[in-house]
């Protein structure tokens, strides 16, 4: 169960891998089982051609009467990541529709995916006729050709975060759409491709250009040319200032100071005063303790 539920959580999941540059997610789910195994043998992060050649493995059966191509050109893995932006997609991927039987995610594609060569292999593996849907139109019309491929073609999206979600929320009502107006809503394979912004229209540099702007090369010799200009306004003098509050007579380095002093004449006041204890009497200098006498009394 852990396993079947494992996809609930993709879309969410996608947060983390926003970093990576030049990359964009595939989603799949079908109503067969030719999807299990699939995210086993294809890393999180990986190449087009890489994924490409995993993809048509795995739909070289043909084991669907309907192929529904998406191409959503001009996302990032950051766009999906919202479970408000694709909900429809979410719950097909999560497979909350009991008809899914398999479902995979790959964040993070290099370069994107490229619906046309799906579409091809497709019409070449599988004899399937090819039927174009233009998301723009908000028309579909769907003919009863087995085995079929229904290319769904989406405009590009905005460049601000705004903008891009709401694009994104039409898109997933209208793929729904497609997906409900099959015949057989039994029996179809969704291969949801993406491709990545270029890096000029990339929302999170424009973003990043518009916090912090565009950087301009420093010129070595500007800083040579200062402008000098002479002070003609009022200064405000402080001269009315209490003593104190307009000099620091105690400043922390001489504060220091004497706390590191302190210790020192604390140690020379006792060695001092041990010195200064030492009493000998007169009589230990006096000629009859002396060595003369001494001798004396041997």
């Amino acid at each position: 169960m852990g396993l079947l539920r494992l996809g609930a959580f993709t879309l969410s999941s996608l947060a983390l891998a926003f970093a990576f540059q030049d990359t964009s997610p595939l989603f799949l789910f079908s109503t067969s089982k030719e999807l299990d195994g699939f995210e086993t043998r294809v890393p999180q992060l990986t190449t087009e051609s890489h994924v490409t050649a995993q993809v048509q493995n795995v739909l070289k059966g043909c084991t669907t009467k309907s192929y529904v191509v998406v191409s959503q050109p001009n996302v990032r893995t950051a766009d999906y990541a919202s479970a408000a932006a694709a909900p429809y997609l979410q719950r097909y991927v999560a497979r909350d529709n009991k008809k899914i039987v398999s479902s995979t995610t790959i964040p993070e594609v290099v370069g994107g995916t490229d619906a046309e060569v799906m579409t091809t292999y497709l019409k070449k593996q599988c004899g399937a006729s090819v039927t174009e849907v233009n998301a723009a139109d908000g028309y579909i019309s769907l003919a009863d050709n087995y085995p079929r491929v229904i290319k769904v073609q989406f405009m590009n999206l905005a460049q601000y975060p705004e903008e891009r979600m709401a694009s994104l929320k039409q898109n997933d009502i209208f793929l729904d759409a497609v997906i409900q107006s099959l015949h057989d809503e039994a029996n179809f394979t969704v291969i949801y491709t993406t491709t990545p912004p270029p890096r000029t229209d990339d929302p999170g540099l424009s973003q990043q250009e518009h916090v912090y702007g565009q950087y301009e090369m420093d010129d070595g010799m500007s800083a040579l040319h200062v402008e000098l200009k002479r002070d003609l306004g009022i200064r405000t003098s402080n001269d009315s200032l209490p003593l104190f509050e307009k000099y620091m007579f105690l400043s922390p380095g001489i504060f220091m100071g004497f706390i590191a002093i302190l210790p020192l004449f604390l140690l020379a006041y006792v060695g001092v005063s041990a010195v200064a204890g030492l009493e000998v009497s007169y009589f230990a200098f006096s000629k009859e303790m002396g060595p003369a006498a001494q001798k004396k009394q041997q």
